[in-house]
């Protein structure tokens, strides 16, 4: 004490400097510093962390899985575009089928009506060749 009073010896002291110093003196003595159990707070950390621990193991599992759903999925997308090529090029090759069969069709149709036409034109009589009746040959 004497040596504080010694550093104080030339200062002065104002009302709001006792005030403050009396606050502080006052706090200093109202209750000692809380004694820390260095175990326990050690031990809590620990939990704190094995918790969390656990929960980055389950986040990196649900991470993995996760990308194996989209690898999966990636693959799928691939294999389905491969596909829709596939029976594009089968769709369009039926389609170049169905044109010459249809082309071929046209073909066979002016064909047959042009021998039943000429058919027809025989049994009228109107074509250059003579009717050939079992009448006309008695």
């Amino acid at each position: 004490m004497s040596r504080l009073l010694f550093m104080l010896r030339g200062f002065r002291f104002t009302p709001l400097v006792l005030s403050c110093g009396l606050v502080g003196v006052a706090y200093a003595q109202q209750a000692p510093a809380p004694v820390v159990d260095y175990g326990r707070v050690l031990m809590q950390g620990q939990l704190r962390t094995g918790i969390a621990l656990r929960e980055l193991d389950r986040a990196r599992y649900a991470m993995s899985q996760a990308e194996q759903d989209v690898t999966a999925a990636n693959q799928s997308y691939q294999a389905a575009v491969n596909l829709l090529a596939q029976r594009k090029q089968a769709l369009e090759q039926a389609q170049q089928s169905f044109v010459a069969a249809k082309e071929k069709f046209i073909t066979a149709q002016k064909s047959y009506d042009g021998a039943i036409n000429a058919v027809d034109d025989v049994y009228r009589g109107t074509s250059g060749v003579p009717k050939n009746t079992d009448q006309q040959s008695k």
